[in-house]
């Protein structure tokens, strides 16, 4: 029998219609619960009237407007990196930044529970790729150890460590301060996807590397998607403005594809702004994911392991009903769910030679 995923008939928020009922919405990544803010409305709404719908052009080719630099800007500076670069289409930050610095010869060591679009930039890049057990630090320390050890030519290549802030496919976040410790140790570059963490992670959302307590300018490289916790749509990378600059010339995702809607990098500036002027929106989010979580494990009658994969949950859903979700009558509720990724094959993986794979 084959899946029909759920339509729609309203906006993606707390609460939708589906088939003309009411339900409440579980499977959304609308994490600080902004999509339908008035803020944002208003935001597109006045970047409709003075820029139009779309931008008909490529960045490098008359597509650049100026709001877009100042999404890079807002970006930059919310994140404490020197400059930024605004893709499309939140996919395309990554499988468009790792072939754009990772070509036929170099090593990625890569975790294996990566997404999709990651996936698909290691394929693009022509790398050799080697991956680790997923989250296991030791499974990373061999794997780096072999890498260095017993390939004669490994100090001559360049070497990178791919990793996610918060894992899509497992919920799991990565411990990137040991990450860190191993990539200095063997000398490796990190490429951190922060899709799942910005604007959640952290004590003022600025992802993973304030949550770890780890210096920004440790990262290497920093992608993306704004489709989650900004409720808008592209993606972004940010890191030094060698690293930026770099992209903006060799990026197939942002040399070659029309620019991002003038009226969506508006609506992840008016975003950030709240995110920023608004800690409780993380705060509750937090005390959403405690009730949920409390509950579930009384209900299952066991303690579940935490992660932070509830936060799909938890997007201003107010917390009566979480509880009444978790209680004995939640026959009443009505919820979709979504399927994770598969975690990928291994049998398909490329070797570096001298290495066994995980």
């Amino acid at each position: 029998m084959q899946y029909e995923p759920p339509v729609l008939e309203s906006a993606a928020g707390p609460h939708t219609i589906i088939n003309g009922k009411e339900v409440v919405n579980f499977a959304s990544a609308n994490y600080l619960g902004l999509i339908g803010h008035e803020q944002l409305l208003r935001s597109c709404a006045s970047a409709l009237d003075k820029y139009g719908v779309g931008s008909c052009g490529p960045r490098t080719f008359y597509g650049t407007i100026d709001v877009h630099l100042d999404c890079e800007d807002r970006i930059a500076k919310f994140l404490g990196t020197p400059d930024s670069i605004l893709y499309s289409y939140g996919l395309s930050a990554m499988f468009s930044a790792i072939p754009c610095f990772c070509k036929k010869g170099d090593v990625i060591v890569a975790d294996e529970g990566v997404h999709w679009g990651i996936q698909n930039g290691l394929y693009l890049s022509r790398s050799t790729i080697v991956y680790f057990k997923h989250n296991d630090m030791e499974s990373l320390r061999n794997t780096l150890e072999k890498i260095t050890t017993e390939n004669k030519r490994a100090k001559k290549l360049r070497r990178y460590i791919m990793v996610e802030a918060v894992y899509q496919n497992s919920g799991q976040i990565a411990p990137l301060d040991k990450i860190i410790k191993l990539k200095e140790k063997y000398r490796f570059r990190v490429l951190l996807d922060e899709s799942n963490s910005f604007g959640v992670l952290g004590k003022s959302g600025r992802g993973l590397t304030e949550y770890c307590g780890v210096p920004i300018d440790k990262i290497d490289i920093i992608t993306a998607a704004m489709g989650h916790s900004l409720a808008t749509d592209g993606g972004f990378c940010t890191g030094s403005a060698r690293v930026i600059d770099h992209q903006r010339l060799g990026s197939s995702g942002y040399v070659f594809t029309a620019s991002l809607p003038p009226y969506l990098a508006s609506a992840a500036i008016t975003a950030i702004d709240i995110l920023e002027d608004n800690p409780s929106l993380i705060k509750r989010l937090k005390e959403n994911t405690a009730i949920l979580w409390k509950g579930l494990s009384s209900y299952h009658h066991s303690t579940l392991p935490y992660s932070y994969s509830t936060f799909h949950l938890c997007n201003q859903v107010e917390p009566t009903l979480l509880q009444v979700f978790c209680s004995n009558d939640n026959q009443y509720l009505q919820t979709n769910v979504v399927k994770p990724e598969p975690i990928i094959e291994l049998k398909k993986i490329s070797k570096c030679p001298g290495v066994k794979n995980n």
